[in-house]
């Protein structure tokens, strides 16, 4: 099967967002009371550019001085609010209201994606997009972007809230090319994160020069990981997941999480119903 579909999808988030990343759009916000935009602005040395961030704060949060684990999202715009997202929103902050009391809380950060430039900080590698006529020159900065938020968003946070310091505590998650840059954020910096969810991984797009680097750096890896990914997502998404799989469980020697549904599909609908079981895996690995 081609890539038609995915190549599809990958072009028409590209273009439904503005130059900043802002989705175009008059629906009602959805966003509950706890979510706030930290910072309309906020700058990424490694790139020079700005971008919104989110967040959303435990519901204890003012009463308490407890310290708690942080969980960042890619495509912020997706995530708490149908009013800023492309195709519907994960609902973090409603999954929050049902999941918290039952397996702890968690400061929830989400960063915006770069809308035309999404494609190229997300991914750690130089490729090509070919849909019909039309072609499209990636420019990796997958290091770039991991390296902000490693070292600026992290320091921030962490002067800013009570966020655990150890991290162990610190875990990263997305979707798609997003997903792509969680595993890639992981790899580069394994001492930092104390694991990754995986949703719907876009490995197609670089298989050859991933599958490289997991083979040279995967040994150093010592966290676990989450995948998760749909069959309805093209014939090439679960075989693809599972081959990164083999590779980091042979070079680690740690079982990681896998997640494969016979109805899954490359949507936030999908990604929506899939946040709670992933929540509870990372609340688990924090107690």
């Amino acid at each position: 099967m081609k890539y038609f579909l995915r190549l599809g999808l990958l072009f028409s988030v590209m273009m439904a967002t503005t130059v900043d990343g802002m989705t175009q759009t008059t629906k009602q916000s959805t966003a509950n009371s706890r979510v706030r935009v930290l910072d309309t602005a906020f700058y990424i040395p490694q790139l020079k550019r700005h971008r919104r961030i989110w967040i959303c704060l435990p519901r204890d949060y003012q009463q308490t001085k407890q310290q708690y684990p942080l969980l960042y999202l890619l495509d912020g715009q997706n995530i708490f609010d149908t009013a800023t997202s492309f195709s519907g929103e994960w609902g973090v902050d409603e999954a929050m209201d049902s999941l918290g009391p039952r397996y702890g809380e968690a400061i929830i950060v989400a960063v915006d994606n770069g809308g035309d430039k999404r494609l190229s900080e997300y991914s750690p590698f130089d490729f090509t997009l070919q849909n019909g006529k039309t072609s499209v020159s990636v420019k990796a900065e997958g290091d770039a972007f991991a390296t902000f938020l490693v070292q600026t968003l992290r320091p921030y946070l962490e002067k800013n809230f009570r966020v655990k310091p150890d991290s162990r505590q610190h875990f990263v998650a997305g979707s798609s090319m997003g997903a792509l840059l969680a595993l890639h954020s992981v790899m580069q910096f394994p001492e930092k994160w104390g694991g990754a969810g995986i949703f719907s991984p876009a490995f197609w797009t670089v298989r050859v020069p991933l599958m490289e680097e997991l083979k040279q750096k995967a040994s150093g890896l010592r966290q676990p990981l989450y995948f998760y990914a749909g069959q309805k997502e093209g014939a090439e998404m679960v075989p693809d997941m599972q081959a990164v799989l083999q590779v980091l469980e042979t070079q680690t020697g740690i079982s990681h999480t896998s997640v494969i549904r016979a109805e899954g599909r490359h949507d936030e609908a999908t990604w929506r119903k899939e946040f709670p079981q992933f929540y509870q895996w990372m609340m688990e690995r924090v107690k």
